[in-house]
């Protein structure tokens, strides 16, 4: 074996056995050696898919697909790393080589399938939304989600730039409320009660100290008839863990199952005063095969919407 087979064993020897570091720094050695080693740019890869570092992650399969164009795993993984940083028309075409490369695959055949679906329903319909809605943009026009939930004139979109200043709101007439909208302080809502059609938030309540008095904050402000729509991290996807920290992102205060969700809206509001509508495990697209060590790529969230409802003239009875 000589001595470029021999780095290249050795980082696959650390890869394999988790030593990360270890597999980064010799894998990098062969690329100085190398501008040409599928296996170092195939390692490199994977090691910043695993951090969540999807950006570097999608350069690296990149270069692997032009060192190997008849190779179908980098346009597969290459495909995933796009399709998770909302890049739907680069992900389709990754999945379209992949297809080509592996026809009778199921896999990448359903892949191609639907993301060049969301593609062409997003550059038809979409905005430049926040990461995590994007995912799913194109579905929920597609399935009515919008029109059904969101078809009021005045909506909030909070917290919707999650650290993408590029970020729009979900939907063109959407009101986007940040920390730098005008009159808001991170948790009052600086509108009348009552006076709004629908707040939507995604990958958002997660991140606020106080569950109880946010819910009861953006609650007040919807009008009965209104919509709350609630997307957060699932916790046994994204986290993958039962107990905090998160491993992928600090400022989150709170895991979140269904069960725990519906329980943090019923210790928040008064019952009989609002309807769950819609609740669902959305998990588009998401690669059940990554271990918890590696960051999930796909959807990995829960979804909740609520109906503000005009509260009956009887009330519970104490015992």
């Amino acid at each position: 074996m000589d001595g470029m087979s021999q780095l290249i064993a050795s980082a696959y020897v650390a890869f394999n056995e988790g030593k990360s570091d270890e597999a980064e720094k010799i894998a990098i050695e062969v690329t100085k050696k190398s501008a040409n080693s599928l296996d170092a740019f195939w390692i490199l890869g994977n090691l910043r898919q695993r951090q969540g570092v999807l950006a570097e992650a999608a350069e690296w399969y990149k270069k692997a697909t032009l060192v190997a164009k008849d190779c179908p795993e980098p346009y597969r993984e290459l495909g995933h790393v796009l399709r998770a940083l909302g890049d739907l028309t680069g992900a389709s075409e990754s999945y379209r080589h992949w297809f080509r490369l592996s026809p009778d695959n199921p896999s990448a055949q359903e892949h191609y399938a639907q993301t060049m679906m969301d593609s062409w329903l997003q550059t038809s319909f979409g905005r430049s939304v926040g990461g995590e809605s994007r995912k799913t943009y194109a579905r929920k026009i597609q399935s009515g989600f919008f029109s059904q939930y969101l078809s009021g004139s005045k909506i909030l979109d909070i917290g919707f730039k999650g650290g993408d200043h590029n970020a729009q709101p979900i939907l063109e007439h959407a009101v986007g409320i940040d920390i730098d909208y005008p009159g808001y302080d991170g948790f009052n809502l600086p509108f009348a009660d009552g006076s709004q059609d629908a707040v939507y938030s995604s990958h958002c309540l997660e991140h606020v100290p106080n569950l109880t008095a946010t819910i009861q904050e953006w609650f007040r402000v919807i009008r009965q008839g209104g919509f709350m729509v609630t997307v957060v991290p699932h916790q046994f996807l994204y986290e993958k863990r039962h107990n905090p920290p998160s491993r992928w992102n600090g400022s989150h205060y709170h895991f979140f199952t269904p069960a725990k969700l519906l329980a943090a809206f019923e210790a928040a509001l008064p019952p009989n005063h609002y309807r769950v509508r819609h609740l669902c495990d959305n998990d588009f697209f998401f690669n059940y095969a990554l271990n918890p060590l590696v960051h999930s790529t796909g959807c990995y969230e829960i979804e909740l919407v609520l109906e503000k409802i005009a509260p009956p003239s009887w009330e519970l009875m104490s015992d």
